[in-house]
């Protein structure tokens, strides 16, 4: 399963190159199934893979102008600050077993895994869903964009995901970016968000494998790379329904087994 591990990781970051989100939030099944790492360890070392890769594909996108510094910001440190208290304070402070009144109890690993399908559900929602085009004259609510970061810095930095699924149509229906422009951002966005949230994860040494960590994100970079050229010859937005299904399947795959075994 291991040599399946580091293919998949050429997957995973095509389509981060390729559609600016989602194949982040694969990273995590990844992990646990290909190289045997718990949910809690899982979560944690994602973001060091989603966040080298999203800094290296936001490097070339800020030389093709496609990211859009002001909206950076105002997404961004939200974003950050989100990431930062999960991974440093809330994830750390739930116990290894919640009791659940007389329903009886639940894991830590199956309450984040539980957690994680359903982000990974809503992700497959907004890619498969097809949206209308925003109203060109409505003017930007940034107060609302950072505000969404906020909850997307939560969200994904609890589930371990880049949240590049809900930034790039947040950026686009909230700060009026077009799709380039929004993937783009989004990319940096991620990569910020995700660094952040995996220093402050970083004090739990016994998760990090450095080794297996080099060569996923080795692997990911050259689908990187491939997506970063194809993207540039085919619009993005119609390879995202078919991802978005892929995506569904995955997530009910996650669910079923971490609760039925």
């Amino acid at each position: 399963m291991v040599i399946v591990g580091y293919i998949f990781s050429v997957f995973i970051g095509g389509t981060l190159g390729l559609l600016g989100s989602g194949g982040s939030i694969l990273a995590v099944p990844l992990l646990m199934y290909c190289f045997g790492q718990t949910p809690t360890e899982a979560t944690g070392n994602s973001l060091l893979i989603v966040g080298i890769c999203a800094s290296i594909g936001s490097f070339f996108k800020a030389q093709q102008k496609e990211i859009v510094y002001k909206e950076l910001i105002w997404v961004g440190i939200p974003a950050m600050l989100g990431a930062f208290v999960v991974r440093k304070w809330a994830i750390p402070s739930i116990p290894t077993e919640i009791v659940i009144g007389n329903l009886g109890s639940i894991t830590k690993d199956l309450l984040i895994l539980t957690v994680f399908c359903l982000v990974m559900l809503l992700a497959a929602y907004n890619m498969i869903a097809v949206k209308s085009a925003p109203n060109a004259t409505a003017a930007a609510s940034h107060w609302k964009a950072s505000l969404a970061g906020l909850g997307i810095g939560l969200l994904a930095g609890f589930v371990g995901a880049g949240g590049g699924f809900l930034m790039v149509p947040g950026l686009v229906f909230w700060v009026r970016l077009n799709m380039k422009q929004a993937i783009g951002t989004s990319l940096a966005l991620v990569a910020l968000q995700s660094l952040t949230g995996f220093l402050a994860n970083a004090s739990t040494p016994q998760h990090l494998h450095w080794t297996m960590l080099a060569g996923i994100i080795a692997c990911a970079l050259v689908g990187m790379f491939v997506g970063l050229k194809v993207s540039r010859r085919i619009k993005a937005q119609p390879l995202q329904k078919g991802f978005g299904w892929f995506m569904l399947v995955v997530a009910s795959f996650i669910f079923i087994k971490s609760w039925l075994g």
